[in-house]
């Protein structure tokens, strides 16, 4: 088969620019659970989603980093709304312990472990550190991601946002935190919340029924998608 100038230039550059992309590298899995008291006992659900991070020197010199797998569905009963941790964008925040896209805040997980971060360190160098930890964490509920719930499970646009201190005013009398664990592990990524969200595969909004705007400021949590529930799996 014959091979034109810009096929071989391609064939060429495309090694490079892997090579370049996929260099030095480094994840970890984390494993966060929600148990809830509710009138009907305690209802836990939990997710597994791997963290991957590596440095690229093509366009520029820095680390890229990526989560996979999907956000945690806790549900609370036959009739009751669920609570859902979500993989959402990131938020100016001061202080605290941060998420964005899935991916937990690495240093404040370090701390956690008892094992800050140190100056001389690069990302890799921290994920590979915290990789070997194991063993549950406690956090609280300022510490959490994103949480909704559905009035219609079945329609994304009856999204209601979940403020992580009142959890009745969305989800009804009786219903409180019992425990809120994140911990390092090698357990299988955690898959299926499609079966439990309906139309997860088939949104091109957000919850909100919006389209995406690229610069747009992120106020509510209508303004999630479907890759703030499921991730690369």
């Amino acid at each position: 088969m014959l091979v034109n100038r810009r096929q071989a230039i391609a064939a060429l550059g495309l090694p490079l620019l892997l090579a370049g992309c996929f260099g030095n590298r480094a994840n970890f899995r984390y494993k966060l659970t929600l148990a809830v008291d509710t009138p009907e006992g305690v209802k836990t659900g939990f997710s597994v989603v791997e963290m991957d991070a590596w440095d690229v020197s093509i366009p520029a010199r820095g680390t890229m980093s990526r989560a996979k797998g999907e956000a945690v569905y806790v549900g609370l009963g036959e009739g009751a709304r669920p609570i859902v941790a979500a993989m959402g964008p990131y938020r100016p925040q001061k202080g605290g312990f941060r998420w964005g896209e899935g991916k937990p805040d690495i240093d404040g997980l370090l701390l956690l472990y008892g094992e800050p971060a140190k100056r001389e360190e690069t990302l890799i160098d921290r994920i590979r550190r915290l990789a070997r930890m194991r063993g549950p964490r406690a956090l609280t509920a300022s510490e959490l991601p994103d949480l909704v719930t559905f009035a219609d499970i079945n329609d994304p646009r009856s999204f209601l946002r979940v403020d992580p201190h009142d959890l009745p005013a969305a989800l009804g009398r009786g219903v409180k935190w019992n425990s809120i664990t994140i911990e390092i592990t090698n357990e299988p990524l955690t898959t299926g919340i499609e079966k439990k969200l309906p139309w997860l595969n088939n949104l091109r909004t957000t919850l909100s029924g919006k389209t995406f705007t690229a610069d747009e400021d992120i106020p509510s949590a209508g303004h999630l998608g479907g890759a703030d529930f499921k991730r690369g799996v």
